[in-house]
Protein backbone atom coordinates (compact mmCIF):
# COMPACT_ATOMS: atom_id res chain seq x y z
CA UNK A 1 0.00 0.00 0.00
CA UNK A 2 1.45 3.37 -0.88
CA UNK A 3 1.23 6.49 0.78
CA UNK A 4 -0.87 8.15 -2.05
CA UNK A 5 -3.23 5.91 -2.27
CA UNK A 6 -4.31 6.89 1.66
CA UNK A 7 -3.76 10.51 1.93
CA UNK A 8 -6.24 12.52 2.07
CA UNK A 9 -8.24 9.49 3.60
CA UNK A 10 -9.76 10.95 7.82
CA UNK A 11 -10.79 8.37 10.17
CA UNK A 12 -9.97 5.85 12.31
CA UNK A 13 -6.97 3.81 11.74
CA UNK A 14 -5.48 0.23 12.22
CA UNK A 15 -2.50 -1.58 12.14
CA UNK A 16 -1.72 -5.48 10.94
CA UNK A 17 1.24 -6.15 11.64
CA UNK A 18 2.61 -10.02 9.95
CA UNK A 19 6.06 -11.53 9.56
CA UNK A 20 6.21 -13.98 6.64
CA UNK A 21 8.59 -16.79 6.30
CA UNK A 22 11.41 -15.10 7.87
CA UNK A 23 10.71 -12.08 5.80
CA UNK A 24 11.02 -8.23 7.29
CA UNK A 25 8.04 -7.33 9.49
CA UNK A 26 5.56 -5.72 7.20
CA UNK A 27 3.40 -2.89 8.86
CA UNK A 28 0.18 -1.85 6.84
CA UNK A 29 -1.97 0.97 8.24
CA UNK A 30 -5.43 0.91 7.27
CA UNK A 31 -7.13 3.63 7.55
CA UNK A 32 -10.89 3.63 7.76
CA UNK A 33 -13.58 6.24 7.52
CA UNK A 34 -17.33 5.47 7.92
CA UNK A 35 -18.55 4.74 4.09
CA UNK A 36 -15.75 4.69 2.08
CA UNK A 37 -16.09 4.56 -1.70
CA UNK A 38 -15.60 1.08 -3.24
CA UNK A 39 -11.77 0.15 -4.30
CA UNK A 40 -10.13 3.43 -2.39
CA UNK A 41 -8.07 0.50 -0.29
CA UNK A 42 -6.91 -2.25 -1.85
CA UNK A 43 -6.23 -5.63 -0.36
CA UNK A 44 -3.31 -6.28 1.69
CA UNK A 45 -2.19 -9.20 -0.73
CA UNK A 46 -3.86 -10.94 -3.27
CA UNK A 47 -3.19 -14.17 -5.57
CA UNK A 48 -0.43 -16.95 -5.60
CA UNK A 49 0.77 -17.67 -2.01
CA UNK A 50 3.93 -17.00 -0.68
CA UNK A 51 6.70 -19.80 -0.88
CA UNK A 52 5.77 -22.03 1.44
CA UNK A 53 1.91 -21.26 0.91
CA UNK A 54 1.78 -18.87 3.82
CA UNK A 55 -0.39 -16.44 2.73
CA UNK A 56 -3.26 -16.92 0.02
CA UNK A 57 -5.49 -13.90 0.83
CA UNK A 58 -5.52 -11.38 3.74
CA UNK A 59 -7.49 -8.37 3.66
CA UNK A 60 -8.55 -6.26 6.66
CA UNK A 61 -10.44 -2.85 6.79
CA UNK A 62 -13.48 -1.50 5.98
CA UNK A 63 -17.01 -3.49 5.94
CA UNK A 64 -18.84 -1.33 3.86
CA UNK A 65 -17.08 -3.23 0.51
CA UNK A 66 -18.97 -5.57 -1.30
CA UNK A 67 -16.41 -7.79 -2.79
CA UNK A 68 -14.05 -10.23 -2.14
CA UNK A 69 -10.90 -8.55 -4.13
CA UNK A 70 -12.10 -4.72 -1.83
CA UNK A 71 -13.95 -6.31 1.26
CA UNK A 72 -12.38 -5.39 4.68
CA UNK A 73 -15.62 -6.84 6.88
CA UNK A 74 -14.54 -6.56 10.66
CA UNK A 75 -10.47 -6.42 10.79
CA UNK A 76 -9.65 -9.58 9.08
CA UNK A 77 -11.11 -11.51 6.63
CA UNK A 78 -9.20 -14.82 5.69
CA UNK A 79 -9.71 -16.51 1.77
CA UNK A 80 -7.94 -19.62 1.54
CA UNK A 81 -4.41 -20.59 2.96
CA UNK A 82 -3.17 -18.05 5.85
CA UNK A 83 -0.17 -18.68 8.12
CA UNK A 84 1.88 -16.91 10.43
CA UNK A 85 5.05 -17.84 12.25
CA UNK A 86 3.40 -15.57 15.10
CA UNK A 87 0.35 -14.19 16.26
CA UNK A 88 -1.94 -12.31 14.07
CA UNK A 89 -4.04 -9.93 15.72
CA UNK A 90 -7.47 -8.44 14.38
CA UNK A 91 -8.76 -4.95 16.22
CA UNK A 92 -12.50 -5.86 16.84
CA UNK A 93 -14.84 -2.81 15.89
CA UNK A 94 -16.50 -1.35 18.56
CA UNK A 95 -19.39 -3.26 19.50
CA UNK A 96 -18.76 -5.63 15.93
CA UNK A 97 -16.41 -8.37 15.17
CA UNK A 98 -12.50 -8.41 14.76
CA UNK A 99 -12.26 -11.91 12.80
CA UNK A 100 -14.78 -12.99 9.69
CA UNK A 101 -14.51 -16.17 8.22
CA UNK A 102 -17.31 -16.13 5.06
CA UNK A 103 -18.33 -19.26 4.05
CA UNK A 104 -18.59 -18.06 0.45
CA UNK A 105 -15.99 -16.53 -1.86
CA UNK A 106 -17.37 -12.97 -1.66
CA UNK A 107 -19.70 -11.33 1.16
CA UNK A 108 -22.29 -9.80 -0.93
CA UNK A 109 -25.35 -8.45 1.17
CA UNK A 110 -28.54 -10.20 1.01
CA UNK A 111 -30.27 -6.79 2.07
CA UNK A 112 -29.50 -3.29 2.43
CA UNK A 113 -31.80 -0.74 3.53
CA UNK A 114 -32.00 1.19 6.75
CA UNK A 115 -33.89 0.82 10.33
CA UNK A 116 -34.07 1.65 13.30
CA UNK A 117 -33.30 -0.38 16.89
CA UNK A 118 -35.30 -0.92 20.01
CA UNK A 119 -33.45 -2.33 22.94
CA UNK A 120 -36.32 -3.07 25.49
CA UNK A 121 -39.80 -1.89 26.47
CA UNK A 122 -40.85 -2.45 22.90
CA UNK A 123 -43.95 -4.97 21.74
CA UNK A 124 -40.27 -7.15 21.25
CA UNK A 125 -37.57 -7.08 23.03
CA UNK A 126 -34.02 -6.47 20.88
CA UNK A 127 -36.57 -5.33 18.14
CA UNK A 128 -35.16 -3.85 14.81
CA UNK A 129 -37.52 -2.15 12.31
CA UNK A 130 -36.59 -1.84 8.70
CA UNK A 131 -37.89 1.12 6.82
CA UNK A 132 -38.62 -1.61 3.79
CA UNK A 133 -40.12 -4.63 4.30
CA UNK A 134 -37.11 -6.74 3.18
CA UNK A 135 -37.35 -9.81 6.00
CA UNK A 136 -37.53 -13.08 5.03
CA UNK A 137 -37.75 -16.07 6.83
CA UNK A 138 -34.33 -17.84 6.31
CA UNK A 139 -32.58 -14.86 7.25
CA UNK A 140 -33.50 -16.10 11.15
CA UNK A 141 -33.37 -20.06 10.34
CA UNK A 142 -29.87 -18.95 8.80
CA UNK A 143 -28.91 -16.41 11.37
CA UNK A 144 -27.84 -14.04 9.14
CA UNK A 145 -26.44 -10.82 10.57
CA UNK A 146 -26.87 -7.48 10.29
CA UNK A 147 -24.11 -4.61 10.40
CA UNK A 148 -24.65 -1.48 10.92
CA UNK A 149 -22.93 1.28 7.87
CA UNK A 150 -23.51 4.65 9.68
CA UNK A 151 -20.86 6.71 11.49
CA UNK A 152 -22.16 6.88 14.56
CA UNK A 153 -22.50 3.02 14.89
CA UNK A 154 -20.28 1.85 12.45
CA UNK A 155 -19.13 -2.02 12.29
CA UNK A 156 -22.20 -2.93 14.91
CA UNK A 157 -22.97 -6.29 14.12
CA UNK A 158 -26.02 -8.79 15.74
CA UNK A 159 -27.88 -12.03 14.51
CA UNK A 160 -31.60 -12.08 13.46
CA UNK A 161 -33.07 -14.94 16.19
CA UNK A 162 -36.62 -14.33 15.14
CA UNK A 163 -38.49 -13.48 12.57
CA UNK A 164 -41.53 -11.29 13.34
CA UNK A 165 -42.43 -10.13 9.83
CA UNK A 166 -41.00 -8.44 6.71
CA UNK A 167 -40.22 -5.02 8.48
CA UNK A 168 -39.59 -7.09 12.36
CA UNK A 169 -36.65 -9.20 12.94
CA UNK A 170 -35.17 -9.80 17.03
CA UNK A 171 -31.75 -9.51 17.16
CA UNK A 172 -28.74 -11.26 19.24
CA UNK A 173 -27.15 -7.64 19.75
CA UNK A 174 -23.10 -8.14 19.77
CA UNK A 175 -22.95 -6.16 23.04
CA UNK A 176 -25.81 -3.00 21.58
CA UNK A 177 -26.95 -1.43 24.82
CA UNK A 178 -28.95 1.58 23.32
CA UNK A 179 -31.44 2.02 20.97
CA UNK A 180 -30.66 3.46 17.01
CA UNK A 181 -32.36 6.06 14.87
CA UNK A 182 -32.51 5.64 11.28
CA UNK A 183 -28.98 4.46 10.52
CA UNK A 184 -28.13 2.34 7.29
CA UNK A 185 -27.53 -1.61 7.32
CA UNK A 186 -26.65 -4.37 5.26
CA UNK A 187 -28.06 -8.20 6.42
CA UNK A 188 -25.20 -10.62 5.49
CA UNK A 189 -25.34 -14.60 5.59
CA UNK A 190 -24.30 -15.96 9.00
CA UNK A 191 -19.72 -16.27 8.72
CA UNK A 192 -18.69 -19.50 8.92
CA UNK A 193 -16.37 -18.42 12.10
CA UNK A 194 -16.65 -14.92 13.61
CA UNK A 195 -15.14 -13.67 16.69
CA UNK A 196 -15.99 -10.43 17.93
CA UNK A 197 -16.70 -7.63 20.92
CA UNK A 198 -16.94 -8.64 24.20
CA UNK A 199 -15.84 -12.22 23.72
CA UNK A 200 -18.86 -13.25 21.47
CA UNK A 201 -17.64 -16.41 19.28
CA UNK A 202 -20.06 -17.90 16.53
CA UNK A 203 -19.79 -21.31 14.13
CA UNK A 204 -21.99 -21.78 11.52
CA UNK A 205 -22.15 -25.51 10.42
CA UNK A 206 -24.89 -24.57 7.46
CA UNK A 207 -26.87 -27.97 6.10
CA UNK A 208 -23.44 -30.25 5.38
CA UNK A 209 -21.18 -29.33 7.90
CA UNK A 210 -19.64 -30.33 11.19
CA UNK A 211 -18.10 -28.98 14.78
CA UNK A 212 -15.72 -31.60 15.35
CA UNK A 213 -13.22 -32.02 18.56
CA UNK A 214 -10.53 -34.58 18.30
CA UNK A 215 -7.68 -35.62 20.37
CA UNK A 216 -5.79 -38.82 20.91
CA UNK A 217 -3.73 -40.40 23.64
CA UNK A 218 -5.02 -37.22 25.95
CA UNK A 219 -3.39 -36.74 29.27
CA UNK A 220 -4.37 -33.25 30.19
CA UNK A 221 -7.67 -33.42 32.36
CA UNK A 222 -10.65 -31.85 30.56
CA UNK A 223 -10.94 -31.63 26.90
CA UNK A 224 -13.48 -29.32 26.65
CA UNK A 225 -15.00 -27.21 29.23
CA UNK A 226 -17.82 -24.95 30.05
CA UNK A 227 -17.35 -22.55 32.84
CA UNK A 228 -19.82 -19.89 34.10
CA UNK A 229 -19.96 -17.72 37.08
CA UNK A 230 -23.48 -16.64 37.01
CA UNK A 231 -23.90 -12.85 37.59
CA UNK A 232 -27.71 -12.65 37.93
CA UNK A 233 -31.17 -15.06 38.45
CA UNK A 234 -31.82 -17.44 35.17
CA UNK A 235 -28.47 -18.01 33.89
CA UNK A 236 -27.64 -21.12 31.49
CA UNK A 237 -24.30 -22.63 31.16
CA UNK A 238 -25.25 -24.49 28.09
CA UNK A 239 -28.55 -24.88 25.94
CA UNK A 240 -29.08 -27.65 23.43
CA UNK A 241 -32.06 -26.09 21.56
CA UNK A 242 -33.18 -29.12 18.96
CA UNK A 243 -35.68 -28.82 16.13
CA UNK A 244 -36.71 -32.78 14.71
CA UNK A 245 -39.06 -30.79 12.11
CA UNK A 246 -40.87 -34.64 12.39
CA UNK A 247 -37.92 -36.56 11.34
CA UNK A 248 -37.49 -40.08 13.07
CA UNK A 249 -34.79 -40.72 14.92
CA UNK A 250 -33.41 -37.08 16.16
CA UNK A 251 -31.59 -37.18 19.22
CA UNK A 252 -30.70 -34.11 21.02
CA UNK A 253 -27.38 -35.77 22.83
CA UNK A 254 -25.87 -39.05 22.57
CA UNK A 255 -22.78 -40.39 24.47
CA UNK A 256 -20.88 -43.08 22.48
CA UNK A 257 -18.77 -44.56 24.82
CA UNK A 258 -15.95 -47.06 24.68
CA UNK A 259 -14.34 -48.98 27.98
CA UNK A 260 -11.95 -50.04 26.64
CA UNK A 261 -9.96 -52.70 29.00
CA UNK A 262 -10.96 -52.35 32.55
CA UNK A 263 -9.23 -53.92 34.87
CA UNK A 264 -10.68 -55.51 38.59
CA UNK A 265 -11.91 -52.30 40.77
CA UNK A 266 -11.45 -49.76 37.88
CA UNK A 267 -14.35 -47.13 38.70
CA UNK A 268 -15.87 -45.21 35.52
CA UNK A 269 -19.22 -42.57 35.64
CA UNK A 270 -20.55 -42.13 31.90
CA UNK A 271 -22.17 -39.27 32.90
CA UNK A 272 -21.53 -37.98 36.15
CA UNK A 273 -23.75 -34.87 37.82
CA UNK A 274 -21.80 -32.77 41.61
CA UNK A 275 -23.08 -30.35 43.15
CA UNK A 276 -21.54 -28.10 45.50
CA UNK A 277 -24.24 -27.15 47.96
CA UNK A 278 -21.25 -25.46 50.60
CA UNK A 279 -22.40 -22.08 50.01
CA UNK A 280 -26.06 -22.11 50.33
CA UNK A 281 -25.80 -21.12 53.75
CA UNK A 282 -29.50 -19.15 53.84
CA UNK A 283 -31.17 -21.97 52.44
CA UNK A 284 -34.19 -23.90 54.29
CA UNK A 285 -36.78 -26.60 53.65
CA UNK A 286 -38.26 -24.57 51.32
CA UNK A 287 -35.15 -24.49 49.16
CA UNK A 288 -35.28 -27.27 46.69
CA UNK A 289 -32.72 -28.43 43.98
CA UNK A 290 -33.86 -31.11 41.01
CA UNK A 291 -30.55 -32.65 39.86
CA UNK A 292 -32.91 -34.01 36.74
CA UNK A 293 -35.94 -32.26 35.71
CA UNK A 294 -37.68 -33.90 33.45
CA UNK A 295 -41.00 -31.99 31.80
CA UNK A 296 -43.11 -32.41 28.97
CA UNK A 297 -46.73 -31.24 27.30
CA UNK A 298 -49.43 -33.27 27.21
CA UNK A 299 -50.93 -32.73 23.86
CA UNK A 300 -51.10 -35.54 21.96
CA UNK A 301 -51.96 -39.69 22.56
CA UNK A 302 -48.01 -40.55 22.04
CA UNK A 303 -46.05 -42.87 24.56
CA UNK A 304 -43.85 -40.62 26.74
CA UNK A 305 -41.63 -42.44 28.93
CA UNK A 306 -39.40 -39.98 31.37
CA UNK A 307 -36.53 -42.71 31.57
CA UNK A 308 -36.54 -46.35 29.55
CA UNK A 309 -34.11 -48.66 30.56
CA UNK A 310 -33.20 -51.37 27.46
CA UNK A 311 -31.95 -54.99 28.45
CA UNK A 312 -28.70 -56.94 29.82
CA UNK A 313 -28.62 -54.34 32.65
CA UNK A 314 -27.54 -56.12 36.37
CA UNK A 315 -28.77 -53.18 38.23
CA UNK A 316 -31.19 -50.36 36.71
CA UNK A 317 -31.52 -48.21 39.95
CA UNK A 318 -29.35 -48.53 42.36
CA UNK A 319 -29.37 -46.06 45.90
CA UNK A 320 -25.94 -46.54 47.90
CA UNK A 321 -27.93 -45.88 51.90
CA UNK A 322 -24.74 -46.17 53.98
CA UNK A 323 -24.54 -43.59 56.60
CA UNK A 324 -22.67 -40.69 56.44
CA UNK A 325 -20.02 -40.79 59.88
CA UNK A 326 -17.17 -38.85 60.88
CA UNK A 327 -13.80 -40.54 59.86
CA UNK A 328 -12.66 -42.67 62.62
CA UNK A 329 -9.14 -41.76 62.26
CA UNK A 330 -6.92 -38.81 59.93
CA UNK A 331 -4.05 -37.59 59.75
CA UNK A 332 -1.98 -34.53 57.99
CA UNK A 333 1.20 -35.59 56.87
CA UNK A 334 4.31 -34.28 56.01
CA UNK A 335 6.61 -37.00 54.71
CA UNK A 336 6.71 -38.45 57.21
CA UNK A 337 5.24 -37.09 59.87
CA UNK A 338 1.63 -37.87 60.88
CA UNK A 339 -0.43 -34.91 62.44
CA UNK A 340 -3.65 -36.51 64.34
CA UNK A 341 -6.57 -34.50 63.46
CA UNK A 342 -9.34 -36.41 64.57
CA UNK A 343 -8.61 -38.54 67.61
CA UNK A 344 -5.97 -35.75 69.19
CA UNK A 345 -6.17 -32.32 71.40
CA UNK A 346 -8.81 -30.67 70.13
CA UNK A 347 -9.26 -27.91 68.68
CA UNK A 348 -6.53 -28.77 66.06
CA UNK A 349 -6.19 -32.62 66.97
CA UNK A 350 -10.24 -32.63 65.85
CA UNK A 351 -9.51 -30.57 62.41
CA UNK A 352 -11.15 -33.37 60.59
CA UNK A 353 -14.11 -33.91 62.17
CA UNK A 354 -17.66 -31.79 61.34
CA UNK A 355 -18.15 -29.96 65.01
CA UNK A 356 -14.62 -29.07 65.45
CA UNK A 357 -13.67 -25.85 66.00
CA UNK A 358 -10.37 -25.69 63.79
CA UNK A 359 -10.17 -25.53 60.26
CA UNK A 360 -6.24 -26.17 58.86
CA UNK A 361 -4.67 -25.63 55.76
CA UNK A 362 -3.84 -29.00 53.97
CA UNK A 363 -1.62 -30.06 51.59
CA UNK A 364 1.09 -27.04 52.18
CA UNK A 365 3.73 -28.54 50.28
CA UNK A 366 4.24 -30.84 47.01
CA UNK A 367 4.25 -34.53 48.24
CA UNK A 368 2.31 -33.79 51.54
CA UNK A 369 -1.26 -36.19 52.24
CA UNK A 370 -3.54 -37.05 54.29
CA UNK A 371 -4.79 -40.29 55.79
CA UNK A 372 -8.39 -40.93 56.38
CA UNK A 373 -9.23 -44.17 58.15
CA UNK A 374 -12.17 -46.16 59.35
CA UNK A 375 -12.83 -49.18 61.22
CA UNK A 376 -14.66 -51.10 58.79
CA UNK A 377 -14.20 -50.38 54.89
CA UNK A 378 -15.64 -47.22 53.30
CA UNK A 379 -16.24 -46.53 49.85
CA UNK A 380 -16.98 -42.80 49.70
CA UNK A 381 -15.58 -39.89 51.27
CA UNK A 382 -16.41 -36.13 51.62
CA UNK A 383 -14.31 -33.51 51.13
CA UNK A 384 -15.90 -30.32 52.59
CA UNK A 385 -13.62 -27.13 52.77
CA UNK A 386 -13.93 -23.26 53.82
CA UNK A 387 -11.90 -22.61 50.64
CA UNK A 388 -10.17 -24.44 47.44
CA UNK A 389 -6.78 -24.86 46.39
CA UNK A 390 -6.37 -21.90 43.64
CA UNK A 391 -5.25 -24.50 41.50
CA UNK A 392 -5.52 -28.47 41.30
CA UNK A 393 -3.30 -30.34 43.99
CA UNK A 394 -2.86 -33.20 40.85
CA UNK A 395 -3.79 -35.50 44.02
CA UNK A 396 -2.87 -39.31 43.57
CA UNK A 397 -5.33 -42.14 46.00
CA UNK A 398 -3.50 -45.10 47.61
CA UNK A 399 -5.30 -47.85 49.98
CA UNK A 400 -3.70 -49.18 52.78
CA UNK A 401 -2.55 -53.27 52.21
CA UNK A 402 -1.14 -53.55 55.53
CA UNK A 403 2.20 -53.65 56.93
CA UNK A 404 2.50 -49.83 56.35
CA UNK A 405 2.26 -50.71 52.13
CA UNK A 406 -0.03 -49.09 50.14
CA UNK A 407 -1.90 -49.76 46.63
CA UNK A 408 -2.84 -47.17 43.61
CA UNK A 409 -6.28 -46.57 44.35
CA UNK A 410 -8.80 -45.77 41.17
CA UNK A 411 -11.54 -43.11 42.11
CA UNK A 412 -14.06 -40.82 40.77
CA UNK A 413 -14.34 -37.33 42.24
CA UNK A 414 -15.70 -34.11 41.91
CA UNK A 415 -13.32 -31.72 44.26
CA UNK A 416 -11.28 -31.21 40.96
CA UNK A 417 -7.93 -31.57 42.58
CA UNK A 418 -9.45 -29.74 45.72
CA UNK A 419 -10.04 -26.58 44.25
CA UNK A 420 -13.79 -27.15 45.81
CA UNK A 421 -16.09 -29.30 48.20
CA UNK A 422 -16.90 -32.66 46.62
CA UNK A 423 -17.10 -36.00 47.10
CA UNK A 424 -14.49 -39.23 46.49
CA UNK A 425 -15.83 -42.44 45.30
CA UNK A 426 -14.77 -45.86 44.92
CA UNK A 427 -15.08 -49.78 45.19
CA UNK A 428 -13.57 -51.06 48.35
CA UNK A 429 -10.47 -52.74 46.99
CA UNK A 430 -10.51 -56.92 47.93
CA UNK A 431 -6.84 -56.32 48.92
CA UNK A 432 -7.45 -53.53 51.49
CA UNK A 433 -6.29 -53.94 55.00
CA UNK A 434 -5.80 -52.40 58.19
CA UNK A 435 -2.77 -50.18 58.41
CA UNK A 436 -0.61 -49.20 61.35
CA UNK A 437 2.51 -47.42 59.91
CA UNK A 438 2.99 -44.87 57.29
CA UNK A 439 5.58 -45.28 54.67
CA UNK A 440 8.44 -44.63 53.78
CA UNK A 441 9.79 -44.17 57.45
CA UNK A 442 6.84 -45.90 58.89
CA UNK A 443 5.84 -43.58 61.99
CA UNK A 444 3.13 -45.15 63.72
CA UNK A 445 -1.14 -44.20 63.28
CA UNK A 446 -4.13 -46.16 64.62
CA UNK A 447 -5.09 -49.39 63.42
CA UNK A 448 -7.36 -49.10 60.27
CA UNK A 449 -8.72 -48.97 56.81
CA UNK A 450 -6.97 -45.88 55.34
CA UNK A 451 -7.31 -43.65 52.01
CA UNK A 452 -3.98 -42.02 51.30
CA UNK A 453 -4.82 -38.68 49.14
CA UNK A 454 -1.24 -37.42 48.51
CA UNK A 455 -0.31 -33.64 46.37
CA UNK A 456 1.96 -34.02 43.76
CA UNK A 457 2.26 -30.36 42.12
CA UNK A 458 5.44 -28.74 42.39
CA UNK A 459 4.17 -25.32 43.18
CA UNK A 460 0.62 -24.19 44.19
CA UNK A 461 -0.32 -20.68 44.87
CA UNK A 462 -3.25 -21.22 47.78
CA UNK A 463 -3.73 -24.57 49.52
CA UNK A 464 -7.00 -25.70 50.27
CA UNK A 465 -8.51 -25.55 53.51
CA UNK A 466 -10.59 -28.11 55.31
CA UNK A 467 -14.16 -27.60 56.71
CA UNK A 468 -14.23 -31.88 57.57
CA UNK A 469 -14.31 -35.11 56.16
CA UNK A 470 -16.90 -37.10 55.95
CA UNK A 471 -17.07 -41.27 55.39
CA UNK A 472 -19.84 -43.56 54.12
CA UNK A 473 -19.10 -47.20 54.94
CA UNK A 474 -19.98 -50.20 52.68
CA UNK A 475 -23.17 -52.24 53.23
CA UNK A 476 -25.09 -53.91 50.35
CA UNK A 477 -27.85 -54.36 53.29
CA UNK A 478 -28.82 -50.33 53.51
CA UNK A 479 -28.58 -50.21 49.43
CA UNK A 480 -32.12 -50.30 47.82
CA UNK A 481 -31.57 -51.96 43.89
CA UNK A 482 -33.92 -52.74 40.85
CA UNK A 483 -32.75 -55.12 38.81
CA UNK A 484 -32.33 -55.26 35.64
CA UNK A 485 -35.02 -57.84 35.26
CA UNK A 486 -37.67 -55.83 36.99
CA UNK A 487 -37.12 -57.18 40.68
CA UNK A 488 -36.70 -55.48 43.84
CA UNK A 489 -34.26 -55.24 46.58
CA UNK A 490 -35.33 -53.92 49.52
CA UNK A 491 -33.61 -51.76 52.20
CA UNK A 492 -32.44 -53.97 54.69
CA UNK A 493 -32.62 -52.90 58.57
CA UNK A 494 -33.98 -53.38 62.05
CA UNK A 495 -37.77 -51.93 62.78
CA UNK A 496 -36.20 -49.77 66.00
CA UNK A 497 -34.06 -47.93 63.09
CA UNK A 498 -36.45 -47.98 60.07
CA UNK A 499 -38.16 -44.14 59.68
CA UNK A 500 -42.13 -43.69 60.08
CA UNK A 501 -43.90 -44.13 56.77
CA UNK A 502 -41.34 -46.69 55.10
CA UNK A 503 -41.27 -50.04 53.23
CA UNK A 504 -38.52 -52.11 54.35
CA UNK A 505 -37.08 -55.60 55.03
CA UNK A 506 -37.43 -56.32 58.78
CA UNK A 507 -34.26 -57.47 60.37
CA UNK A 508 -35.78 -58.22 62.94
CA UNK A 509 -38.46 -59.91 62.05
CA UNK A 510 -37.34 -61.16 58.65
CA UNK A 511 -40.14 -60.08 57.08
CA UNK A 512 -41.19 -57.67 54.40
CA UNK A 513 -43.03 -54.80 56.37
CA UNK A 514 -44.34 -51.45 56.40
CA UNK A 515 -43.76 -49.12 58.84
CA UNK A 516 -46.43 -46.53 59.70
CA UNK A 517 -46.83 -42.94 60.54
CA UNK A 518 -47.18 -43.89 64.08
CA UNK A 519 -44.74 -46.29 64.35
CA UNK A 520 -46.52 -49.27 64.10
CA UNK A 521 -44.60 -52.14 62.00
CA UNK A 522 -47.06 -54.03 59.86
CA UNK A 523 -46.24 -57.25 57.95
CA UNK A 524 -46.63 -57.63 54.42
CA UNK A 525 -45.26 -61.16 53.58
Amino acid sequence: MTQSRIEGIIGRTKELTLRVCGMRRLSIIVIIIGIISLGLLPSCYEGDPFPEGWFERVFAGDPTTLSVASNRYGGIIASGAVRSEEAVTAVTYEQGTGLWVSQYGTLEPEHRSTGSFDLTGGAYENLFTSDTAIFELSDAENRNFIVMLGDDNYGKAAEIVTFIDASNVELLTWGWNADITTATYVVLPHPLLGVGYDGHVTIWAGDGGIFEVHTKDYENGELIEFSLHAGADAQTCMLIDVGANGYSGSEAFIIDYNTGALQPTDYISVLKIDMDETGADASDATTEIDFISLLTTDENDLQKHAIHVGQSFDSVLTISGGAELDPDFGYEVTPDVPVDRVTGIAPDGTAFLEASAADLNIFDADNDYVLIGGVNEFEAIDAILVSGANQPILPEYYYSTGGGNWAALIVSETTNGFTQSGTITFNAPAAWAQNALTQPAGAVINNAFYVKIARTRNNLGAPPVEDYFKIFESSSLTDFEIRGDGTIRPVEMADAAAPNNSLYYSTTQNKLVYKDNGGVVHDLW
